[in-house]
């Protein structure tokens, strides 16, 4: 997995923040993938997202995991899952839903498998 996106993040007051990272930066068929989701409020406190959904999307735009109502704890959750030995080489799609209100808020971090 190489990371070859950037993105620039804009601070609003008074709104959570979260960062999603993987354990490398690259991965091989069979490898197992480490992910882990901070969440923090705006006094930059943890804070327990409620409402959320995790996916992944391999390259072909198939979904391989939606896990639904993940629980933090101290503003944390970690997902591990093992790749395919036949898992598409590409980029992967990491996406990370909430809810807070009527407001569906998106986060999203990609990773490529190398061949």
């Amino acid at each position: 997995m190489t990371f070859n996106d950037t993105q620039v993040l804009k601070f609003i007051e008074n709104l959570s923040s979260v960062l999603i990272i993987t354990d490398q930066e690259q991965y091989e068929k069979g490898d197992v993938v480490r992910i882990s989701i901070f969440s923090i409020d705006f006094e930059t406190k943890p804070l327990n997202l409620k409402n959320t959904t995790l996916t992944i999307i391999d390259p072909m735009g198939v979904t391989l995991k939606n896990i639904t109502k993940i629980k933090f704890g101290y503003g944390k959750y970690e997902y591990s899952f093992k790749l395919n030995d036949t898992a598409p080489s590409g980029t992967y799609q990491i996406y990370l839903t909430t809810i807070t209100g009527e407001v569906k808020i998106y986060f999203l971090l990609n990773f490529i498998i190398s061949l």
